[in-house]
């Protein structure tokens, strides 16, 4: 939300967090979802520490924006999860959409949400 960032998701499979302006690699995340065949869109969770991303076998995974790992896995349609939708100011709702023309829709209290997170956070 600062504007000094850029979260892009790559056709090789990759997530590249760059900085806007120099076009520095920040970090890279890939490991946790399946991707290489589809082009898979990618978010940022309104506290600005959350990256969730698609994945072709239908999941969603939520990433540490800084420590590059994974923090939550959200089974989703079974078809690859193409679109991703993340609202603007609560964490705690995210929207994916398939191929096969299903939606679902993850919405948590914002506090539970934020302990299970930072709870598995710790766990890494």
């Amino acid at each position: 939300k600062d504007g000094h960032c850029l979260v892009v998701s790559c056709l090789d499979g990759t997530i590249r967090l760059m900085e806007l302006h120099t076009g520095e690699l920040l970090n890279t995340f890939g490991s946790h979802h399946k991707a290489g065949q589809y082009g898979l869109k990618v978010a940022v969770l309104a506290d600005d520490a959350t990256i969730v991303t698609g994945s072709e076998d239908g999941n969603v995974c939520c990433y540490d924006l800084v420590r590059a790992n994974q923090v939550q896995n959200l089974k989703g349609p079974l078809r690859p999860t193409c679109t991703i939708a993340a609202h603007p100011k609560q964490s705690s709702m995210v929207v994916a959409s398939s191929y096969d023309n299903s939606n679902v829709v993850w919405s948590y209290d914002d506090a539970s949400w934020q302990r299970q997170l930072d709870q598995e956070r710790e766990e890494v």
